[in-house]
């Protein structure tokens, strides 16, 4: 198997602000919404405006904004915001305020913790997986089974427990502004629960230390990783605004090398650039799978000299993308009719939906590269 990032290789962020890269199967029908429209007053009890995205539909996204004053918080550590938070049943209305960048990778009295602490007690050792799972001897047939990699399994729970934070229903998690706020390590997990907001939040060096190795992924396999930034399953009515994601200061290109549903996705007014950095490459930029229908329209891709834009789009044969106005380099390009030509799994250009839930969409796509990166991503709301 070849190196691969500790991280979930296909989701991987360059240091750059993000406003919406979904992998539709990934996400509820249509409810997750990533944009730059929002006004600043009243940060931490501001709702998502009327007809801004699908979130904003039926009973609209408030989050948290009737949390009286014993449920408003201010953390500033791991063990804070898993206080904050409560149980994921209690849906009692909260708004917690992040003060500064918190490590989620610390136990309950702030002690730092490593992989090996994870590792601890439960019989995994990297250099055994390795020469159990090598594939010259293992093969690459079949999944790894056997005492290493239930070993494996029993420290990447380890770490779960401590790194993914559950959001229960009606939350607002907000940076406080002028302290570079975040979470470094963490998985914010939103998961079969209902109005959530998340902004203003640095999410940065996600990673699994215990990612799986899969020698049947691929002429040369690849190791798969369990942990994103911030997950969402089953959730609707999410908004997640001026945020950041980044690998840093864990960049793909330093990890070591081993072994040489129907869904309705509105992606729109984006800024994607694929420069590689630090090492790393970015892989596709919108992927539709499991029947999901995804609308892009008025995206702008910067592309770098060599690189082609068929790779900017992923699939499983099953999913369609409806572009318009998607410009790469500041050229309108037909995105689906560059990967359908280089794909044996081609993706259907039609869907059977039109999003109504469009204000602030952009007319073109020319002026995102710079409007964008004055008024996007973490720090910029005050």
């Amino acid at each position: 198997m070849v190196a691969r990032s500790h991280r979930r290789s296909l989701r991987s962020r360059r240091a750059a602000v993000v406003c919406a890269a979904v992998v539709a199967a990934g996400v509820g029908a249509g409810v997750f919404v990533m944009n730059a429209d929002a006004g600043t007053v009243d940060l931490y009890h501001q709702t998502l405006p009327a007809k801004d995205g699908r979130a904003s539909s039926g009973t609209g996204t408030t989050g948290g904004t009737k949390a009286d004053a014993a449920h408003t918080f201010t953390v500033s550590t791991r063990a804070q915001v898993v206080k904050a938070l409560g149980s994921v049943s209690d849906t009692t209305p909260r708004v917690i305020k992040v003060n500064g960048m918190i490590d989620a990778s610390t136990d309950d009295s702030g002690r730092k913790l490593t992989c090996a602490d994870y590792a601890l007690g439960t019989g995994h050792s990297l250099s055994a997986y390795l020469k159990a799972y090598d594939p010259a001897t293992y093969g690459r047939a079949k999944l790894p089974s056997g005492a290493q990699e239930t070993a494996r399994a029993v420290a990447r729970a380890e770490q779960s427990k401590n790194i993914v934070l559950e959001v229960p229903a009606n939350t607002t998690i907000v940076g406080v502004p002028g302290t570079n706020a975040g979470l470094t390590g963490a998985m914010l997990q939103i998961q079969n629960v209902d109005d959530v907001i998340v902004r203003n939040l640095t999410f940065a060096a996600t990673e699994d230390c215990f990612p799986q190795g899969d020698p049947t992924d691929g002429a040369d396999g690849n190791w798969d990783s369990a942990h994103d930034s911030v997950f969402l399953r089953g959730a609707t009515h999410v908004w997640a605004d001026h945020n950041t994601f980044t690998d840093a200061p864990h960049f793909d290109g330093a990890n070591p090398k081993y072994f040489g549903r129907e869904y309705q996705i509105h992606l729109y007014d984006n800024y994607y650039d694929v420069t590689p950095l630090n090492g790393y490459a970015p892989q596709y930029s919108i992927n539709s799978r499991a029947r999901a229908q995804v609308v892009a329209e008025n995206n702008h891709w910067r592309l770098p000299s060599g690189a082609k834009a068929a790779k900017l789009l992923s699939g499983d044969g099953t999913g369609s993308v409806k572009g318009s106005g998607d410009l790469v380099n500041g050229t309108v390009t037909d995105l689906v009719a560059a990967y359908n030509a280089a794909s044996s799994k081609d993706l259907r250009t039609t869907v059977d939906w039109t999003p109504t839930l469009t204000t602030g969409l952009e007319a073109s796509a020319g002026d995102l590269p710079t409007s964008l990166a004055t008024t996007t991503g973490a720090g910029v709301l005050k």
